[in-house]
């Protein structure tokens, strides 16, 4: 399969700024290739892919990885993870902002790469206790910018060159903490910038990454937000089949796959069942010694 524009782009080092200033195109027309929204002369998209092809191989690059037609062949997804890719391609596409959020344990961040890593999309993992010019600073060096200067200049950075980017945020639940009203406005304003400056935002955490969201009130902030999607729990006939796969080699591990579903769906879901199916291996397949070393809260 043919590689994105995107992931060229990527691959490149290079803005959309400097691509449309190198190139002698205009900003708007080069964000249109790179989105695959242009429907102007062929030769001028070809031109643009010959541009960045040719710029990746001066830098020396790695080899761009393969993008499956679909990005989905990897393994079955469950309905909300489905829901989740469709709402990070519609992103992606129309320029939007959105909110996805789902229990620990329910793949969103396997999601999350897989559909970055096939589309050129840019992923930062949020950290606890994160401050705005720590965040600022953090995203500067994601898109390869300078990270020097106050708050505002490095704003003023991001938006100059977030047109025509996609953004997935993990886990940024942990950017609101136990926040005020105003730290957590100030946080969600940067993204709330990058997409008014034409970048696609996805932020997406645990529910309680909503609950803070609303708490902060009705603002212009949050009326930029486009869509929500809660990604729903995996039923236990996916968790099983699941677990199934993760220790075939196993029957007799097999074969218990419902208490070991049960306690997946009280302490993690898919991490759990991976991580419990790395210890049965360990054990040779005995799952009762692989369950006493699991984590379990008290009263669990």
């Amino acid at each position: 399969m043919k590689v994105s524009m995107h992931q060229l782009l990527k691959a490149s080092g290079m803005s959309l700024g400097e691509l449309a200033l190198e190139s002698g195109k205009s900003k708007s027309c080069v964000s249109q290739v790179i989105n695959g929204k242009y429907s102007g002369k062929s030769e001028v998209e070809d031109a643009l892919r010959r541009f960045l092809e040719e710029r990746v191989a001066q830098k020396g690059a790695e080899a761009l990885p393969e993008v499956a037609p679909d990005g989905l062949e990897e393994k079955p997804l469950t309905p909300g993870q489905k829901q989740a890719w469709v709402l990070m391609d519609m992103v992606r596409r129309q320029h939007d902002f959105a909110v996805l959020v789902g229990a620990s344990g329910v793949g969103k961040t396997w999601v999350v790469n897989r559909y970055g890593h096939g589309y050129g999309a840019d992923v930062y993992t949020a950290r606890m206790g994160q401050s705005l010019g720590g965040l600022l600073g953090d995203l500067c060096r994601l898109w390869n910018l300078s990270s020097d200067g106050g708050n505002d200049a490095k704003m003023a950075r991001l938006c100059e060159a977030a047109m025509g980017r996609f953004l997935i945020v993990d886990e940024a639940d942990l950017l609101m903490g136990n926040r005020t009203r105003r730290n957590v406005l100030r946080l969600v304003e940067v993204f709330r910038q990058l997409y008014e400056s034409g970048c696609g935002v996805v932020l997406v955490g645990l529910p309680v990454l909503h609950k803070a969201l609303s708490a902060a009130g009705e603002t212009y902030v949050f009326s930029r937000i486009g869509y929500l999607r809660q990604v729903g729990s995996p039923t236990d006939d996916f968790l099983a089949m699941y677990w199934k796969s993760l220790v075939d080699d196993y029957p007799e591990a097999m074969e218990k796959a419902g208490p070991v579903v049960y306690q997946a769906r009280r302490a993690g879901f898919f991490r759990y069942l991976e991580k419990l199916a790395d210890l049965v291996r360990l054990f040779s397949g005995d799952v009762e010694e692989a369950l006493g070393l699991m984590f379990r809260p008290s009263g669990a």
